[in-house]
């Protein structure tokens, strides 16, 4: 596993509330730092030896520009020997207006990072990755519980989505709210769904037992006629053709003789 990037941090205590801000980013990103009033000792016989061991001991040096850190002579030592130690020297912008107030003379063309006011969190972006290290993740806050349900609405298929609008949706509105009145439109369309073919299954129902009423009206109606008796009338009630026979002598009876 290699080893944690070693920075020392040159800068004037003015600028100490910056460089508090920019140590916590570093370390949270894994960077070892080495800073003046946290490394030297109480008593140390020679703290400019400890500075200088500090430098020497480090892969890079940054430099808190700004006018304070432009006219301290500790800072201004402590870029030279950084400078002459081979170690590389990275200017971040913490304050001021002009940035030739705010370097030694001779850095007016400097390549420099930004970081004043509303430019820190992108100029410590920039100096992490010029550093090679990236910051630590943290984990994503967990979502928000959800309230248990109360109420139930049918919906297609006979499935049942339940909830409360004002129990899914969060404070202040949001994307369930909005899902859980999609869920009640497509409910509602599901029941008017059903309602019609309700009613068409019920009129169908109706018009299907009418039939069937007449239908067997007719063949009962039609069966007590074939099976009803029939009466034997005269031929001529039926009008078919009457036979007389004829009068012949044979059918006439003699005369009495007088």
């Amino acid at each position: 596993m290699p080893s944690a990037v070693r920075v020392f941090i040159s800068y004037s205590h003015e600028d100490a509330a910056f460089v508090a801000r920019l140590r916590t980013a570093l370390q949270g990103a894994g960077a070892d730092i080495w800073i003046d009033h946290e490394r030297l000792q109480p008593g140390a016989p020679n703290w400019q030896l400890a500075i200088r061991e500090g430098i020497e001991q480090a892969n890079v040096v940054i430099y808190v520009a700004s006018p304070t850190g432009a006219r301290s002579p500790f800072v201004y030592d402590e870029i030279n020997l950084a400078r002459s130690l081979g170690r590389r020297v990275i200017p971040l912008w913490a304050e001021g207006n002009s940035w030739p107030d705010c370097v030694p003379l001779g850095w007016g063309s400097t390549q420099y990072i930004d970081a004043r006011d509303a430019q820190y969190k992108s100029g410590v972006a920039i100096l992490l990755d010029t550093l090679g290290i990236r910051p630590a993740q943290t984990a994503p806050a967990p979502p928000a519980p959800i309230a248990p349900v109360r109420s139930a609405a049918p919906f297609v298929g006979g499935a049942s989505f339940v909830g409360d609008a004002g129990l899914l949706a969060p404070s202040g509105g949001g994307g369930l709210r909005g899902m859980w009145k999609a869920i009640r439109e497509q409910a509602a369309q599901a029941e008017e769904v059903q309602r019609r073919a309700q009613e068409q299954q019920a009129v169908h129902n109706d018009s299907s037992e009418k039939d069937a009423a007449a239908s067997a009206a007719g063949a009962e109606e039609a069966s007590a006629t074939a099976n009803r008796p029939r009466s034997r009338r005269p031929r001529a009630e039926r009008g078919g053709p009457m036979l007389v026979r004829p009068n012949t002598a044979s059918n006439v009876p003699p005369k009495p003789k007088s």
